[in-house]
């Protein structure tokens, strides 16, 4: 690894300590690895995992969870052994960086390669260009299904769909001459099985099922049922025209300016281009499936920015400003991004407010559990926490002791609120003119700090998100047999 990975890695880094929690789409393998972590894989302790009770709409693979937590869990130990009052949400940022680390390590093979193939410069164009990216950095250590599959691409494992990535590339090999049939059929089948083999072991026993290929079943429920589109429907052009240019960035045009510049390029972007075109055909789109395509951007990119730095000392001083620009930008969707995580911070706060509580019984609604309230965040042994659902009355909450909720009125008349937790609301841009005038106001008076908040063009608007509630100490039951015991 050279300065440019650590640098990836830096960034990386400081994207998990300013943005620790997760979200909904990265619960199943967050949860999977603490339970991993904590109970073990003994038969005894399968009961306690989390998906058994919260098994989501399909299956989903266990063997990245059993890969990251194997990585994750002598460090964690390691720590917490030289740190005996270290946290258990320790071993959340433990993971997180582990999953970060096998990224970069990816790109460096990948840059690697590129140096190789294309020169250094190419390949230190490249590194640039995937550090000013946000969802590249943002995302690199974050436990979506599909960054676990990206630094090792198990296509049946983890991604069915980038099966639709593989063909074409296969194919273009074997016409250009760069690999054999028998050599694919070969290879493609000894992969295919083993890949195949490793998630139907390790999936049958961790979802107690005779036969399990999750991966299998979530094709089968998006493609072949359609289901997916239960989520949401897009235009077939969304990829081009949304999620590319978003992913991209400077990337996107100086990638198409290299496929006239250098016809090697094509090589690359032919097969890619294909596999989102096949993906555009699924009503249901999201950036994420996408995600494996960006690095093969990046350095077609690169190529077409380094053919210009040789031609147009300008335009590649225009590059340079547009990368510090998206820099920027990244940098600020990490501030907004901070704020977007509520849940994860009222549980990590009625864990600070609610310390000497002796035997505490937490109940956590939806909105709290898919926004950071995750198992890592569950700090205390002696406490209880619940995320059942099926509760329809607020008396049926009054064997709680605390709940966190996003609709408090529900609850007012047993418990009372102790805390509130804010979170992101909306970007609101601030008037030019007041902007410019604050900065000169500012200018004048450099010791007046109470308008360093008004220098900025843009503010973000924080609003209540979920409140932190306590049961009243003395309440009056109309008819305790309503009571869910």
């Amino acid at each position: 690894m050279d300065k440019y990975d650590f640098l990836l890695c830096l960034l990386i880094t400081a994207h998990i300590v300013l943005c620790p929690f997760t979200k909904v789409e990265e619960s199943f393998n967050l949860q999977a690895i603490h339970d991993l972590m904590e109970y073990g894989i003994g038969l005894d302790s399968l009961k306690k995992f989390d998906h058994f009770e919260f098994p989501g709409v399909v299956p989903r693979t266990f063997v990245g969870p059993l890969l990251l937590s194997s990585v994750s869990w002598p460090t964690s130990k390691i720590l917490e052994f030289f740190v005996p009052h270290l946290s258990k949400f320790s071993r959340q940022y433990v993971l997180r960086f582990y999953l970060g680390l096998f990224v970069v390590f990816a790109l460096s093979k990948f840059r690697s390669s590129i140096s190789k193939t294309f020169g250094k410069k190419v390949s230190v164009a490249f590194s640039l260009l995937s550090a000013c990216q946000f969802h590249t950095i943002f995302w690199a250590s974050r436990t979506l299904p599909n960054i676990m599959a990206f630094p090792f691409v198990f296509a049946i494992i983890f991604r069915f769909e980038l099966i639709l990535l593989l063909v074409p590339i296969v194919l273009l090999e074997l016409w250009l001459g760069n690999l054999r049939f028998l050599d694919a059929i070969r290879v493609g089948t000894f992969i295919t099985l083993i890949s195949l083999l490793i998630s139907i072991i390790i999936d049958s026993y961790f979802w107690k099922e005779k036969l399990m290929w999750p991966e299998g079943f979530v094709f089968y429920f998006n493609a072949i049922l359609g289901k997916s589109i239960e989520w949401g429907i897009l235009p077939f052009h969304a990829y081009f025209t949304s999620f590319l240019p978003r992913l991209l960035l400077v990337s996107g045009p100086l990638s198409i300016l290299s496929m006239f510049v250098d016809a090697r390029t094509r090589r690359f972007l032919l097969p890619v281009i294909f596999f989102i075109f096949g993906l555009s055909f699924l009503g249901h789109k999201e950036w994420r499936f996408i995600a494996y395509t960006v690095p093969i951007f990046n350095v077609c990119a690169a190529i077409g920015w380094v053919w210009i730095q040789l031609r147009s000392i300008f335009i590649h001083r225009i590059i340079v400003t547009l990368l510090f620009a998206s820099f920027m930008v990244s940098t600020a969707m990490m501030i907004v991004s901070s704020h977007n995580y509520p849940g994860g911070m009222a549980l990590q706060r009625l864990h600070f407010i609610q310390s000497d509580y002796p035997q505490a019984r937490i109940h956590l609604d939806v909105y709290t559990a898919i926004t950071g309230a995750s198992r890592f965040g569950q700090l205390y042994n002696n406490w209880e926490y619940s995320k059942n659902e099926k509760h329809s009355k607020p008396i049926e909450y009054v064997n709680y002791t605390h709940i966190l909720t996003s609709k408090p009125h529900i609850h007012n008349e047993y418990f009372e609120t102790i805390d509130i937790i804010y979170g992101y609301e909306r970007i609101q841009l601030e008037n030019p003119s007041h902007v410019i005038r604050n900065w000169f106001d500012f200018s004048r008076n450099l010791d007046n700090l109470k308008v360093i908040d008004s220098l900025m063009p843009a503010k973000i608007i924080i609003e209540p998100k979920v409140w932190i509630m306590k049961r009243k100490s003395k309440i009056v039951y109309d008819n305790p047999d309503e009571i869910q015991k």
